[in-house]
């Protein structure tokens, strides 16, 4: 369908479907089609979607293109102030914003803090990738996968600096949240 709906130029049905399909294809490690059907969608699809643009992002960092990771990540983050506050979101939906899954946009600031994270660790900012993923984590709390991701990421900004000790356990933390989180690509070992 959202093939079909890319062709046929419904870009607001696309998108929707799009959204709703996300978290699955994430977790499935489906990130090139993901990426292939955003990366489909105009530029201005992502400022008034704020999970597709965070989702986009997650998406360019796992394919190596971080070119564009920030500017989805600002745009997905001019939202953020809205979610939690039922006004708030009733004047961020009145002024554009859109999103298809609620508990998506939930995540949304655990999403965009690991996202921040990975981005400073590619970019070897070791200082911003350790407050970003604790930043996720502290957003995440009851959220597995991102939880698992960010830890993950706080291991390798340990394991970079030679912090071998606490690379071990945030590396551990990450194993078990996304066991939990039923994320096995990422959290059995080959």
């Amino acid at each position: 369908a959202i093939g079909h709906a890319l062709a046929a130029g419904d870009v607001d049905h696309a998108a929707g479907l799009i959204e709703g399909e996300a978290l699955a294809l994430l977790r499935y490690r489906q990130e090139g089609t993901l990426r292939r059907w955003l990366d489909a969608l105009p530029d201005h699809v992502f400022d008034v979607r704020p999970v597709l643009a965070d989702a986009h992002a997650g998406c360019l960092l796992v394919t190596g293109r971080t070119q564009a990771v920030d500017r989805r990540l600002t745009q997905a983050e001019r939202w953020i102030a809205s979610i939690g506050d039922p006004e708030a979101l009733e004047a961020a939906v009145r002024s554009g914003m859109q999103a298809t899954d609620p508990e998506a946009l939930r995540r949304l600031p655990a999403g965009v803090s690991l996202h921040r994270a990975g981005l400073a660790w590619m970019q070897g900012d070791m200082a911003g990738a350790t407050r970003h993923a604790r930043t996720a984590l502290e957003l995440a709390r009851d959220e597995p996968m991102e939880a698992g991701g960010a830890a993950a990421i706080l291991g390798l900004a340990h394991w970079t600096t030679g912090e071998l000790i606490a690379a071990h356990g945030a590396w551990s933390e990450a194993i078990a949240a996304l066991g939990t989180a039923g994320h096995h690509a990422d959290a059995e070992p080959l």
